[in-house]
């Protein structure tokens, strides 16, 4: 389990969110790339990264609520 510090200018840090998610998703760890993706309001890059992955299975909590998606 990670735990990740949320910054006081998320636009100061999203290249960095951007750089950690993209490693976490390289080793699988979707859960952990999608936190730092929504934290960031990458949400795009969350969704992307799913697609890329062949994972189908929905959206998780996170994405669903930062996106006011259905249950």
């Amino acid at each position: 389990m990670y735990s990740f510090q949320v910054f006081d200018d998320p636009k100061a840090v999203a290249k960095y969110f951007t750089q950690l998610g993209q490693h976490f998703a390289s080793n699988q760890e979707y859960s952990t790339a999608e936190q730092l993706y929504v934290k960031a309001g990458m949400y795009n890059e969350a969704i992307n990264m799913y697609n890329q992955a062949g994972i189908t299975l929905g959206f998780s909590t996170r994405l669903r609520g930062s996106l006011l998606l259905p249950s």
